[in-house]
């Protein structure tokens, strides 16, 4: 199965940069499902058909807004017929993103897709999460006009491939991550600060900056209990590739009090986000949160649903094809 995912992701590549969205669907099985930002916050693609319909507006819209956009996996991580791939899209608005005036301004967007195959090395399923938010934010369309993460270089080294051991290490790091999350139910902010690293880091990027250090991690923590007294956190899923877990996770709370600009108004909702954990020596030392800001805005109403139904869109098409400007999603 390891062949067979190197080899769907280097035909992947080989299929975006020819923006050929019959190549794309190609490359998933006929009842294959992705999951993507949309318009209207989550939104699936269901069948080759979707798939090609949704890469074919992708390439038109992001294509001509971004002559020079590019995708880069960054980081592959294997384990059975599941594959997660971390990666960048960046690209110069020359073109005018969604009809609007070219702002030449020069944009860069992290993601992540975990992908499931079936036995014939098609994909039978695909996840997809980044922040569309911070693309708008880059191009100066937020109207909150709130500091954003400065655009992602694309780099110029390979894409790193880690392959699962399936170790009792592993199993560790796996049990140490959901035992985190279970914390949060019971906010103990002291057990959760004594299972991170001193200089533990914490990059959500829907936000523009890391939280860094434990001292910070804890006052973020105090903040989101405040907001959310009643949170559960909870992995749905979780694989470890050795000292690295990556996990599905649902979180769900009651907006009870502010978080930075936003302002409490009782509404309960659950929102999804993908976590990339970084293990030492049995502690969390980093975690980067790809979480999706619209998403988590509309959910708890502190911004309006598009009265359009929304056109499906996956990684290829940047997803911000079909998002508007927002306030700032607070720190998670």
């Amino acid at each position: 199965m390891a062949d067979a995912q190197r080899k769907f992701l280097a035909d992947l590549e080989t299929a975006l940069a020819a923006r050929d969205p019959k190549k794309v669907a190609a490359l998933y099985s006929t009842g294959a499902v992705i999951s993507s930002a949309g318009k209207e916050g989550v939104h699936d693609a269901v069948g080759r058909a979707e798939i090609e319909h949704s890469r074919t507006r992708g390439f038109a819209v992001m294509g001509k807004a971004f002559p020079d956009i590019k995708w880069v996996n960054t980081r592959a991580l294997q384990q059975g017929d599941v594959m997660v791939v971390e990666w960048i899209g960046s690209g110069t608005d020359t073109g005018g993103f969604l009809d609007d005036k070219p702002t030449n301004k020069k944009v860069g967007w992290r993601g992540i897709s975990i992908y499931r195959f079936d036995d014939d090395g098609l994909v039978k399923r695909e996840n997809n999460v980044l922040d569309p938010l911070t693309i708008m934010g880059q191009l100066g369309r937020s109207e909150s006009k709130a500091k954003v993460r400065p655009a992602a270089t694309v780099p110029s080294a390979s894409t790193q491939w880690v392959t699962a051991k399936d170790s009792p290490e592993e199993q560790a790091n796996v049990d140490a991550v959901n035992a985190f999350y279970a914390l949060f139910e019971k906010k103990d902010e002291k057990a959760l600060a004594a299972m991170m690293t001193d200089d533990v880091v914490h990059a959500d990027l829907a936000q523009a900056d890391d939280v860094k250090g434990k001292e910070a991690a804890k006052k973020e923590l105090a903040a989101w209990f405040k907001a959310f007294p009643d949170v559960k956190m909870n992995a749905t899923h979780a694989w470890a590739f050795g000292d690295i877990v990556v996990a599905e996770v649902e979180t769900t709370g009651t907006f009870k009090g502010p978080l930075g600009p936003l302002k409490p108004n009782g509404k309960t909702a659950t929102t999804h986000a993908v976590d990339v954990v970084e293990m030492s020596g049995g502690k969390i030392a980093r975690v980067t949160s790809y979480t999706n800001g619209r998403d988590f805005l509309m959910k708890y109403d502190l911004m309006p649903k598009p009265a359009t139904p929304a056109t499906t869109t996956t990684p290829a098409t940047a997803t911000p094809a079909t998002t508007t400007p927002a306030p700032a999603p607070p720190k998670k």
